[in-house]
């Protein structure tokens, strides 16, 4: 739950219909959090000027913590410090990592990934209920309720998911768009009231993607293309700044949404990600300076030929898809495999001996009344190498071999797990067809 700052005033005002609105969301028996998203000072500070915060004495069945983070003004100047220092190629290496470093832009990306974590552990771990609020609740706090959303539920982590998350905490929640991105960092004049609030929140969901890579199904380009239609305007999503605006201007009438044209099949594909498996963990993202990397491919990418991340982008597609080919041959041979192994068990090739269920191979005659060829008398399967459905299989008995069993072995995918696979069709095959 996300709100503005309470206008408790010096005088301490009280709003009762908002202690019951607040109290409602409470689970029963358990206490919630008030997370703050800005210091204790500045809120107090606020507080003279009509703002403030929750008196613990009419909240008492809330705590309140205090995670700082600068507020929008913070971000610019911090912007174009960074964006200075990525377009200077002429210093040395030490004073163009201490201009990086002076920026405080990766400092802004780790205090709201930190702040998005804490609300993330209090709502997973504790089962409590939180409510998140900054100053206006339109910046800082939807910063944070979006980013512990992506990291609590994986549909946000799924293009149609975090276009909805953008559309739910973002536009409709009140962010003013207008306002905020009417200019850039390469602007000549500097707005009041300009701040890259939104390009902050999606480079620290592109840090949390570089740190799980296979739990998103969008890559950077989704991300990047975003940027760049934040401030270009092509469509109307990020036009305004809330929904009374939007309304007036006839905005949904008028213009095309970017989802639209980013959710077509053939534009769509560009930005999918081919390392993509879905999961529902909780994605818990590291906060320690050496977690965190400058957006390479975003802030340098005028200084950066662009060719070697094509390259690798079509390199992991083509593993990706060879991947996909030798999972589907080996749930298919594992399939095959059960199929033979149940027919020569029906046939007598195979018989289950006592509880150890060690299978053996029984005698086995030709049509001249001899031994089959390249047929044992009483001999273990598990000891031919050609059938060995054990160690093929590990484990698992050969009524579990299906489509999800591929998942349990060691490695799935790999090609001497198919070659076994082929080595135990192929022997099971022929003994079947001797009997």
């Amino acid at each position: 739950m996300r709100s503005g700052q309470p206008l408790t005033g010096s005088n301490s005002n009280r709003c009762k219909e908002d202690e019951r609105l607040v109290n409602s969301i409470l689970i029963q028996g358990r206490r919630g959090y008030i997370v703050d998203t800005r210091a204790q000072s500045v809120a107090k500070m606020a507080q003279a000027k009509g703002g403030g915060y929750e008196p613990e004495a009419n909240y008492s069945r809330w705590r309140r913590i205090h995670q700082p983070i600068e507020r929008h003004q913070a971000f610019h100047d911090s912007l174009i410090k960074m964006i200075e220092a990525c377009s200077d190629s002429n210093s040395s290496m030490d004073k163009w990592l201490s201009k990086l470093e002076s920026s405080n832009w990766m400092t802004h990306v780790k205090d709201i990934l930190t702040c998005a974590c804490v609300v993330a552990q209090c709502i997973d771990k504790d089962g409590a209920s939180v409510l998140v609020h900054g100053g206006e609740g339109t910046d800082t706090t939807i910063q944070v309720t979006s980013l512990a959303q992506l990291i609590l539920d994986h549909d946000c982590r799924t293009v149609t998911g975090f276009e909805a998350l953008i559309e739910r905490e973002w536009i409709r929640g009140g962010h003013p768009f207008r306002l905020r991105c009417s200019k850039s960092a390469y602007a000549v004049t500097k707005q009041r009231k300009e701040s890259p609030v939104f390009l902050l929140f999606i480079d620290a969901v592109r840090q949390i993607l570089q740190q799980f890579p296979c739990s998103f199904e969008f890559n950077e380009y989704f991300l990047i293309d975003l940027i760049q239609h934040v401030y270009s305007s092509q469509y109307g999503t990020f036009l305004c700044n809330n929904e009374k605006e939007r309304s007036v201007n006839k905005v949904t009438t008028t213009t095309v949404s970017l989802w639209s044209y980013i959710n077509r099949p053939q534009v769509l594909n560009q930005y999918l990600n081919p390392l993509y498996q879905p999961n529902q963990v909780v994605l818990w993202p590291s906060v320690a300076p050496q977690s965190l990397e400058l957006w390479n491919e975003l802030y340098l990418r005028s200084q950066a030929d662009p060719v070697p991340m094509e390259d690798k982008w079509r390199e992991i597609v083509k593993i990706a898809e060879y991947d996909k080919e030798l999972k589907a041959k080996a749930i298919r041979l594992r399939r095959q495999l059960a199929a033979l192994e149940k027919e020569a068990i029906s046939k007598g090739v195979i018989k289950l001996e006592g509880d150890t269920g060690d299978k053996t191979v029984t005698s086995t005659e030709g049509a001249a009344g001899g031994k089959a060829e390249g047929a044992s008398v009483d001999k273990p399967v598990k000891q031919v190498e050609a059938a060995s459905v054990n160690k093929t299989l590990g484990s698992k008995n050969v009524k579990d071999v299906d489509g999800v069993a591929i998942d349990k072995l060691e490695n799935p995918t790999s090609d001497k797990t198919v070659e076994q696979l082929e080595g135990a069709v192929d022997g099971l095959s022929i003994m079947s067809t001797v009997k």
